[in-house]
């Protein structure tokens, strides 16, 4: 893949806010005149203590100068209220965005993904690095066009009150805090930033292997080598965080005392200009006081860096994961399931050993075929080719008599529903993981495939029914409940294809009955393929196929 530059990797990023221009408009226009209230505040303060000493410059009632003040402060705290709102919806919404395309992306990739990258690192991508990207979406964009638009107006007001050498000044401050200490703190920090996301993945991929091989890891007693190798990441991780943390620190002190030697010049800047009577000095004393309340904007940008580093590292990474090559291209040929053919198949994952050899099969509506063998057989990449995850080496699988190369992926997965191994559910409530099926079911829908599954009594028995939680760690379900539920989303979605990946493996023998005994009645108007090593699932089966070292024998 072609290296990304960071300008490519910025326009990539704005690319994505294309739709949200209003949004960052209005929120700038709020950021903007809250700031510009936030400095009037100081300004209309000073007149007022002025006022209470009795000098009057511009001749405004003491109660109007006070209620100035208090209508500023209020409408200052609501439009920042608005403008940080509207930074964040515009921020999250892009989230999911990104979120749906890195699926996407994945989906497209099929193994092909899972061969160059860790499970980790995805992991890392799909969390952490795109949660990184909020900064530049809500803390990076609009506080940019705000800071931009408040200091000319701020500049231009200085220019004509005082004078253009004293906005000038102003001019280079602002410049050497907004622009000058955030470019310079992200070309020293670049490769760190990488290097950062880079050993948080590993980090991340090293706690789940861990946790994933506990078992073994007991077994053969290697606890101690894995809390050393989990202490060893985890320390290397602190250690890039540290020099990140440092360097931000460096910089801070950096724009603080950029920010002090300004403020320094400008009373010896003000001192001349009364000197030479080109000022009042009131009036230089309430324009030093509103210029060191000015910097606020151009501050919010030099305090960005440490973190933008760290937003465009990810990005980067996420870019990675949405451009990678793809094995095969999407179809656009869309399809009512009728019937499966397999003719001459062959496929083998580095193109030299054949996990399928010259598969023949076929299913139509009606029908149940079974599939047994061994683990490893090749059983699981059957059912990876006939979702299209990857591509046949040799022969083709048709769909209606339509090359599975010309359907679109939306339109299989509208027709086929894979049932796999392991059921995930997702800390929420039952509605919403099975709603995960079918977006608009109704509560009837569901409890429907949920009797169908034989997990409806269960879910009738809780307190709250459909809104109970599962909890993080599935610890209120059984294996054999938790295998039930994903089976009432494969109901619930009501597919012509079924995919049924050992559905009853963690299931009593009297709801395996019941399970094998609505399947029958499904397939009346279904075709349904089955992979199990129980022979119980295997007898309602209208043929069964054994598939030996990647052989299909009927």
């Amino acid at each position: 893949m072609k290296k990304m530059n960071t300008f490519s990797l910025i326009k990539y990023m704005l690319g994505l806010i294309k739709d949200k221009i209003y949004l960052i408009i209005f929120a700038v226009l709020c950021g903007c005149i809250g700031y510009l209230l936030s400095i009037s505040i100081t300004f209309f303060a000073g007149l007022t203590i002025l006022k209470i000493l009795d000098v009057d410059i511009l001749n405004i009632d003491l109660n109007i100068l006070i209620t100035i003040i208090l209508l500023s402060g209020f409408m200052r705290g609501f439009l920042r209220y608005v403008e940080q709102y509207l930074n964040h919806y515009m921020a999250f919404t892009l989230l999911a965005l990104v979120r749906n395309n890195i699926f996407s992306s994945l989906r497209k990739q099929g193994s092909k993904i899972f061969e160059e990258s860790s499970m980790g690192e995805i992991l890392t991508i799909l969390q952490s690095d795109t949660e990184s990207l909020e900064v530049f979406y809500a803390h990076t964009i609009t506080p940019l066009f705000i800071a931009i638009l408040t200091e000319t107006v701020v500049i231009i007001l200085f220019g004509v009150i005082i004078s253009y050498f004293f906005s000038l000044f102003a001019l280079i401050s602002y410049l050497m805090l907004g622009l000058l200490i955030p470019i310079l703190f992200y070309i020293c920090n670049k490769k760190l930033g990488i290097k950062y996301r880079k050993e948080l993945s590993n980090n991340e991929n090293n706690y789940l292997s861990s946790f994933n091989e506990i078992y073994e890891i007991l077994f053969f007693q290697h606890e101690k080598e894995t809390i050393s190798n989990l202490k060893n990441s985890t320390l290397q991780l602190n250690k890039l965080n540290s020099s990140l943390n440092n360097k931000a620190l460096i910089f801070t002190s950096i724009s603080n005392s950029i920010i002090m030697v300004s403020n320094i010049l400008i009373i010896l800047i003000g001192s001349v200009l009364i000197k030479n009577s080109d000022i009042n000095s009131y009036l230089l004393i309430l324009s030093y006081m509103m210029l060191a309340t000015s910097f606020g904007p151009v501050v919010a940008l030099s305090n960005l860096p440490s973190n933008l580093t760290m937003s465009f590292a990810s990005a980067r990474r996420i870019y990675n994961i949405e451009h990678a090559e793809i094995k095969f291209k999407d179809g656009n040929r869309d399809f009512d399931f009728d019937n499966l053919e397999i003719k001459n198949l062959s496929f083998s994952y580095d193109g030299t050993n054949k996990v399928l050899k010259d598969i023949n099969f076929s299913i139509k509506k009606g029908m149940i075929i079974a599939l047994d063998g061994k683990s490893g057989a090749g059983k699981s990449t059957l059912l990876k080719l006939l979702l299209h995850f990857e591509k046949a080496n040799d022969g083709f699988i048709t769909y209606n008599g339509i090359n599975i190369n010309d359907l679109s992926r939306d339109s299989i997965s509208k027709n086929i529903t894979l049932f796999s191994q392991s059921t995930y559910l997702f800390k929420n409530t039952i509605r919403y993981n099975m709603l995960i099926a079918k977006p608009d079911a109704n509560d009837e829908e569901i409890y429907d495939a949920l009797k169908k599954a034989q997990i409806y009594d269960k879910v009738m028995s809780l307190d709250k029914k459909l809104d109970t939680i599962i909890n993080d760690d599935m610890s209120n379900f059984s294996t054999g409940e938790k295998q039930r539920l994903g089976l009432a989303r494969v109901f619930l979605h009501n597919s012509k294809l079924l995919l049924l990946d050992e559905i009853t493996s963690n299931v009593d023998a009297y709801n395996e009955s019941l399970i094998l005994k609505q399947l029958l009645l499904e397939k009346k108007d279904k075709a349904i393929i089955i992979i199990s090593h129980k022979k119980t699932s295997l007898s309602i089966a209208d043929k069964i196929y054994k598939l030996e070292d990647g052989v299909l024998c009927s």
